[in-house]
């Protein structure tokens, strides 16, 4: 079986770079992005078995990508990072049916354990 190949949208280098260093011991196949353009063209050319999305990003929010991938019919688990703490995005993301939503600032096991719960 080949590893899970995971897609991470989000501006924060940082971010980028540390969730794919969490996700290193589970799988090398980690693409990482810092817009919702980037994100798009990578969902249209190829299907990841896992996507973490940041909601805010410099060219639009990850509500653009999300719907994006509705109107797509593009299905893959999409676990939201975000510095939201408002309960109206968590409400909004129920909409699409993401797999999770974790705020930041996050932990090593709340990557961890999102990616676990969500890759066969």
């Amino acid at each position: 079986m080949s590893p899970p190949e995971v897609l991470i949208v989000d501006d924060e280098e940082d971010i980028g770079q540390m969730v794919s260093l969490m996700l290193r011991p589970y799988t090398d196949k980690i693409k990482y992005c810092t817009s919702i353009g980037e994100g798009a063209e990578e969902i249209e050319n190829h299907q990841f078995d896992l996507i973490f999305l940041d909601l805010n990003l410099e060219d639009g929010t990850g509500f653009d990508l999300l719907e994006k991938m509705n109107q797509d019919n593009y299905t893959t688990n999409v676990v939201v990072i975000s510095a939201y703490d408002g309960k109206e995005e968590e409400e909004r993301v129920k909409e699409f049916k993401v797999a999770g939503f974790i705020k930041k600032p996050f932990t090593k096991n709340d990557i961890i354990e999102a990616f676990l719960s969500n890759v066969k």
